[in-house]
């Protein structure tokens, strides 16, 4: 759901939401003092949905890290906008507006924008 009220944040606030909600991934950024984004929650026909619009950076996650040990479930990434690069496993893929990649939790992944 693409919503035109976006409240942006700087890079702080969408490193704790992304660590909250998209449980393990961690946040990176190689300029946080320059960085903005949005992080957002919500539900729709049961499932839960974050849209993200982050400014330059790195999302990664490490399942045997100190975050990971839940319990394991799928991602369903769709690119809206702009261009994002996926590694998982040994795959790497670029996505343009209207991909789609699915991810497995259990299994190390990084997402950069």
């Amino acid at each position: 759901m693409i919503r035109n009220n976006r409240e942006f944040a700087d890079f702080d606030t969408c490193a704790e939401s992304v660590s909250r909600i998209c449980q393990p991934y961690r946040l990176a950024a190689p300029s946080a003092r320059k960085f903005r984004g949005c992080v957002r929650n919500f539900t729709a026909a049961g499932l839960n949905i974050t849209e993200l619009q982050l400014g330059r950076s790195r999302m990664s996650q490490d399942p045997a890290g100190p975050a990971g040990g839940g319990s394991p479930y799928f991602s369903l990434v769709v690119q809206l906008r702009g261009a994002a690069r996926v590694q998982h496993r040994e795959d790497e893929a670029c996505l343009a507006p209207g991909n789609l990649v699915l991810l497995d939790s259990a299994t190390a992944t990084t997402v950069e924008v």
